[in-house]
């Protein structure tokens, strides 16, 4: 499984599952995505699986909106 579909399965089961919400909490550090809203997640984690930087393609989205 890919990270973004192991953390939008960690995302639904985290506040009943201690380990999916380390599991969460793991992904979304390792791809620099702590503190994001699962919006923002989202599209960091979209990016990864196309190979791009998760961290950069949030900023970038986030300079696109202002």
């Amino acid at each position: 499984m890919s990270d973004f579909a192991d953390w939008k399965r960690a995302l639904i089961y985290c506040n009943e599952d201690q380990k999916a919400l380390q599991d969460m909490l793991r992904i979304e550090d390792k791809h620099g995505l702590m503190g994001y809203s699962p919006e923002l997640v989202t599209i960091g984690l979209q990016a990864a699986e196309r190979g791009l930087n998760a961290a950069e393609a949030v900023a970038d989205y986030i300079r696109e909106q202002s």
